[in-house]
């Protein structure tokens, strides 16, 4: 199964990559770190000392600042701190995320490239002059915490020596020195020893808590450091304090973080002891969280603005303004954009929607608005994705959250702004292929646009070269079907949570938040924002569940909700023989039991007793053939 790729990969002349690639979300075609170093104003060593997030000057978009500690200077000026700037946060009961862009951790060291920063923002946020990346991730360079190993933002390993060497070639200079960067002392006679992780196949940022079990894990509480999916699993993201559930020195049990990947953690004790595990986990799928008040928590999927019908359904900006591009002008956009959410739609049923009966707007002056419209647009010469998040960048989703008194963090505006690329803009040397065969020296559209509804959908980048979430997108390559158990699976998360989510009635401000129900649906199939029957749009909880199967057929489950001592039964149409798959996930998206039957053409009965299986919110996917239809399923 083919899945898409969303690699930045971008050659250092000192390192080849072997397969030229772009941050999905991003690109670059055989850029090096002579062109990103050259692209800055400032190239500093630095730690990150503290963050704090704020609103715009425009009020249009909260952005982060993340407070830089200097320690040598390979280019520019000499100053003791630099203020990196990068949209999303979260002030008060608001927050917004904008993938991709920096999502720097307090303590975090490397090579930062800085340039001026081009965003409006209020007076006295900023000590100095505020700067932001060249590089969507934040850092040019990632350094692990003991200090020793460079993580370039490719995926390539190096050293800390060979870095700073390659550098002063680029640069001609040799660095200033403002102080001495610390480095871990590394406690080489306690050192914990890790034998197993369990469970070893998890999800990232949906509660999953792994066991560390081993010796000499120390008596205080440590860090638990795993691989960076937005690197491609090189370089690590630490665990906060409070997703540390209990810490002995034989065991430890820790939720998986939101921006957690594939591969083997790092262990850190109180007594410097480090463990570069030898056995690793395996994180099907991430899901995006908001920290707020101490703590990360799920956003939910809500029924915001959006005709009553359940779903998320994106308009399409006709703003010519500014060099801008109306997306729905050209077929081939088109069939691209229809093609993906069809992707998504004919897996899992997803509500997210775009079709050419989708009203225009013209509102993509600052790329994203909080308007209750979720605009898919692309940039223009004053909102120009190479400038506002990186050269690397190809598409970017914002998300806008908001909560109010006891309710969750709800989900409440999507965009996503899409780079013109050389056939809109003779400045851009990105070249999309619109018709799903990308030559060597092309970026598939269709891919890429799969891989942002799935931001949209709130889920974040895995470290699986062949999955949808990948982080970074290959030239010449197609990822146009979703894999079965990391981009369905996670995508029947967010849906689940969404549709079990009931929202508190709570008289909130600003009301456009929250002056409606809330509560997300399964909306009526096809490619179309045009209103439904009331019959064919938000399914009640008490009523059958069913859904398309082939052009003339249908599916239907019954009892529902199912009684634990009542065998579910489904009734099938078969337009021809066949096999006949079913898959029940549970709301974490994790397959619970799967079963398998020969039927031939015609309607079929099928019993499925399913005795073990505790009480909640499901969702059943029967698959037949290529059609996969997926059924909500309750147990009371």
């Amino acid at each position: 199964m083919q899945k898409l790729s969303c690699l930045i990969t971008l050659s250092l002349f000192f390192i080849v990559a072997s397969n030229p690639s772009y941050a999905q979300c991003m690109r670059h075609h055989g850029a090096d770190m002579g062109e990103l170093v050259a692209s800055a104003t400032t190239v500093v060593e630095a730690k990150v000392l503290n963050s704090s997030s704020f609103w715009g000057r425009k009020g249009a978009m909260i952005y982060t600042r993340y407070e830089l500690e200097v320690y040598q200077v390979f280019k520019g000026e000499a100053r003791s701190t630099f203020d990196l700037v990068a949209p999303g946060g979260v002030v008060g009961d608001d927050a917004i995320s904008v993938s991709p862009s920096a999502d720097l951790q307090p303590g975090q060291t490397g090579i930062f490239a800085l340039k001026p920063a081009v965003y409006a923002l209020p007076r006295g946020v900023t000590n100095g002059p505020a700067m932001q990346s060249v590089v969507a991730q934040g850092t040019l360079v990632n350094y692990s915490p003991v200090g020793e190993e460079a993580y370039l933002f490719t995926g390539n390993l190096a050293s800390r020596r060979v870095v700073a060497q390659n550098l002063v070639a680029i640069t001609g200079k040799a660095p200033r020195q403002l102080k001495e960067l610390p480095v871990l002392d590394v406690n080489r006679v306690v050192m914990p020893q890790v034998d197993s992780i369990v469970p070893n196949i998890v999800s990232a940022g949906v509660g999953d808590v792994i066991t560390i079990h081993g010796e000499g894990f120390g008596e205080g509480t440590g860090t638990v450091f795993f691989p960076n999916a937005d690197q491609g699993g090189s370089g690590y993201v630490a665990a906060y304090p409070w997703h540390i559930e209990s810490w002995t020195t034989t065991a430890i049990s820790v939720k998986v973080p939101h921006k957690a990947g594939t591969g083997n953690p790092l262990l850190l004790t109180t007594n410097n002891g480090i463990s570069f595990s030898p056995v690793g986990i395996e994180v099907a799928f991430a899901y995006n969280n908001v920290m707020s008040s101490g703590a990360f928590h799920r956003p939910k999927l809500i029924d915001h603005k959006s005709r009553d019908d359940g779903g998320y359904l994106f308009t399409l900006s006709d703003d010519n303004a500014n060099n801008g591009i109306s997306v729905a002008a050209f077929e081939p956009v088109m069939n691209a954009l229809n093609a993906a959410a069809g992707a998504w739609q004919d897996s899992i049923g997803l509500p997210i929607y775009i079709g050419e009966d989708c009203p225009m707007v013209t509102e993509n002056s600052s790329g994203s608005l909080d308007d209750g419209h979720n605009v898919i647009s692309f940039d223009h010469d004053e909102w120009d994705i190479r400038e506002q998040l990186g050269e690397q960048v190809l598409a970017a989703t914002i998300s806008r959250y908001a909560k109010c008194g006891n309710s969750e963090w709800e989900l409440t505006d999507v965009d996503m702004v899409i780079r013109r690329g050389s056939t809109f803009n003779d400045t851009d040397d990105v070249n999309w292929s619109f018709d799903g065969t990308p030559g060597l020296n092309e970026l598939d559209f269709q891919s890429v646009i799969l891989h942002e509804l799935g931001h949209a959908l709130q889920l974040q980048h895995i470290v699986n070269e062949d999955g949808v979430m990948h982080y970074a997108a290959s030239f010449g390559a197609t990822k146009h079907e979703l894999g079965f158990e990391d981009d369905m699976a996670g995508g029947l998360y967010a849906m689940m949570e969404g549709r079990s989510y009931s929202p508190p009635a709570i008289p909130c401000f600003p009301l456009e938040h929250f002056d409606r129900s809330r509560k997300l649906g399964k909306f009526n199939p096809g490619f179309s924002c045009i209103p439904v029957d009331e019959d064919s749009q938000i399914q009640g909880l008490q009523t059958p569940a069913s859904g398309s199967a082939g052009v003339d057929g249908e599916v239907r489950a019954y009892p529902n909700p199912k009684p634990k001592d009542t065998p579910l039964q489904l009734s099938v149409y078969m337009e021809a023989s066949g096999n006949v798959s079913l898959f029940l996930f549970n709301g974490n998206g994790q397959l619970v039991t799967q079963r398998q039957t020969q039927l031939a053409q015609g309607r079929h009965t099928l019993e499925w007793p399913l005795p073990d299986v505790p009480s909640g919110f499901y969702q059943l996917m029967v698959q037949n053939g290529l059609d996969r239809t997926p059924l909500k399923i309750v147990i009371p």
